[in-house]
């Protein structure tokens, strides 16, 4: 998802995913080749806009993350997720 949908890396990246999903489609002796651009194209549509979707979600997991293993390192004790989500927040606003 880094790379620009024009790129050369993506169009080479995206030649060899339609590949692979036509040798899988070989296989199936209903799928036409219409089906299986379509359903790749919808497939990749769903994983960028998941990419989008989730880009802010995927920084505020690793800061979760990071603090509940600093805390851990300091404490020997295990944090749990739901205690990280509560943590973190506070690191980072006081007021709350």
């Amino acid at each position: 998802m880094e790379y620009e949908r024009a790129s050369s890396k993506w169009k080479e990246m995206d030649d060899r995913g339609f590949c692979q999903a036509a040798k899988i489609a070989a296989g199936f002796p209903r799928m036409s080749y219409k089906l299986t651009l379509m359903a790749y194209e919808e497939n990749v549509w769903n994983l960028m806009f998941d990419y989008w979707q989730r880009e802010d979600i995927d920084r505020l997991f690793f800061e979760i993350w990071k603090f509940a293993t600093k805390k851990m390192g300091a404490t020997d004790k295990k944090v749990d997720f739901r205690a990280g989500l509560v943590d973190v927040p506070k690191e980072y606003i006081p007021s709350i």
